[in-house]
């Protein structure tokens, strides 16, 4: 699932600059829902409603997509804390093959 904001402003094929000035909004601002780093992006859900948008769905669809990107950050650091785990196991099993200076003991 897209960014509803961003999926709006692609299907206009417009920059982000000048969705930002069709909205009345700053970049910076357009830009954080863009990323959803806004919890919150009322300036831009009103600019959306004022041009005919369905701002109630596409504010639910925000919030869905934020939870999405969250847990699947989630995953991505369980998944990354795991390989390093495993690589972390590796090094210590190589090392008890050697006697500290990076020969191996006889």
């Amino acid at each position: 699932m897209d960014n509803p904001f961003l999926a709006v402003r692609r299907n206009l094929g417009i920059p982000q600059a000048e969705f930002a000035r069709t909205l009345g909004v700053s970049r910076p601002t357009l830009w954080a829902a863009e990323k959803g780093s806004t919890a919150r992006p009322i300036s831009v859900l009103r600019a959306l409603r004022s041009m005919g948008y369905d701002a109630n769905r596409l504010g639910e669809e925000y919030v869905q997509w934020r939870a999405d990107q969250r847990e699947s950050q989630r995953l991505q650091l369980r998944e990354d804390a795991g390989a390093r785990r495993a690589m972390d196991g590796t090094f210590r099993r190589l090392e008890s093959f050697s006697d500290g200076d990076g020969r191996r003991g006889a």
